[in-house]
């Protein structure tokens, strides 16, 4: 299919969505006219955390302009890009506590009295007005490290909305050089300083690996209280689902093909083509996405900035149109009410289970677009479900 008609079908079938995304970015560029500080002092994490959602506006237009040419997998990688930099986004703006290990190391004494010490100087310190940050400091079930949780990076003020989120910091200083690069044995050994190397490749290790990766950002959000463990089950089902796009996983080339098995590609007009489903939801994430991204930033600003009213009272407007993508922070639409009702009865019968009234999180994001858009009627709870965006290949579509 060659791309002219593939967008020449996007924009048809996706009008008003595409249309939504491109007012949206259009608007969030045109933050900075909108605002005026307070005070005449800046702020460089201020200036940071706009220029930060203004480079997310970028990919996003790129992943718009992918859609419109059908090259739907290249897209996926850019918007699973934008998925964990929201991630991040959150904690950079409001993640005041964050965590340091440290361990234990006995010389004379047993690990576990090694660390009631520690957690008793601790103590004292806070009290004498010392490591004010501290907020909690507990050993591990082997006493052999301790975890410390701190505020902010804001020693002399207990006001939280003067402090720095260490992530923030984290996010600025990490190097990806240092710490992969770095510990290459072949550069490491001609270096002219190694011991300094040594050191810094320890830190840009620690990090990513407690502050910047998938794993270390879930903790965080979850000690800051951005989420819950449950909350964070929709995180995982979305991150899981983009990252096939970035690993190497038959899933993406399943996605292109469609229901279209060929064996031989002849040309490029035959790899791409047209799919509503998979242009629909890819729109759709980028939309709530950059929806997310600009909360975050018109929670935060109100510190410091004056914002237009009129302006903020329009950015999101027109989302209500889609409030049937139940992704991170909306609510369930009737089709997943009608499917947890099936999926309710068979528990009971198949397994004896009683699952409870809330609807249960989709599994694919991309199959539960498919099921939107046909109606069904299950025979066993006489649930019916009328689908208000009928597509006659939905019972055929499952990726």
């Amino acid at each position: 299919m060659k791309k002219e008609e593939i967008e020449q079908k996007t924009v048809e079938e996706h009008r008003e969505l595409l249309e939504l995304l491109t007012s949206l970015v259009e608007s969030s560029i045109k933050l900075w006219e909108n605002i005026k500080p307070k005070e005449d002092v800046s702020y460089d994490e201020d200036g940071f955390y706009i220029r930060f959602l203004n480079y997310q506006c970028v990919s996003i237009i790129s992943i718009r302009d992918l859609v419109l040419e059908g090259r739907y997998v290249d897209a996926y990688r850019l918007i699973r890009c934008i998925f964990e930099n929201y991630l991040l986004y959150q904690l950079m703006l409001r993640g005041f506590l964050y965590q340091k290990t440290f361990s234990v190391v006995p010389k004379t004494k047993t690990h576990k009295e090694v660390c009631e010490e520690a957690l008793t100087k601790l103590e004292e310190d806070h009290k004498n007005g010392i490591a004010l940050t501290v907020i909690s400091a507990k050993p591990t079930s082997n006493y052999k490290k301790i975890i410390v949780t701190y505020r902010g990076l804001n020693d002399s003020n207990d006001d939280a909305s003067d402090m720095i989120p260490y992530y923030y910091f984290a996010f600025v200083d990490y190097d990806s050089e240092r710490h992969i690069v770095d510990r290459i044995p072949e550069l490491y050994e001609s270096d002219f300083f190694p011991d300094a190397r040594t050191k810094w490749q320890k830190y840009h290790q620690e990090l990513y690996d407690n502050y910047l990766s998938f794993g270390a950002m879930k903790k965080a959000l979850i000690l800051n209280n951005i989420y819950t463990e449950k909350e964070f089950n929709k995180v995982s089902i979305h991150y899981n689902f983009l990252s096939s796009f970035i690993h190497p996983n038959k899933k993406a080339m399943k996605i292109v093909e469609g229901n279209y098995i060929n064996s031989f590609v002849k040309s490029i007009d035959e790899i791409y083509n047209y799919d509503h489903y998979v242009s629909e939801l890819a729109l759709l994430y980028v939309a709530f996405l950059l929806k997310y991204l600009i909360e975050e930033i018109l929670a935060y600003l109100p510190k410091r900035f004056i914002i237009d009213v009129n302006y903020k009272n329009n950015l999101l407007v027109g989302f209500e149109k889609f409030s049937y993508f139940w992704f991170l922070k909306e609510e369930p639409h009737e089709y997943d009410k009608h499917k947890h009702l099936t999926l309710k009865q068979h528990a009971k019968e198949q397994r004896g289970i009683e699952l409870g009234e809330e609807p249960t999180y989709y599994k694919n994001p991309l199959n539960r677009i498919v099921g939107l858009h046909g109606s069904e009627h299950e025979l066993t709870t006489g649930s019916i479900f009328n689908s208000p965006f009928q597509r006659k290949d939905s019972f055929l579509k499952r990726y």
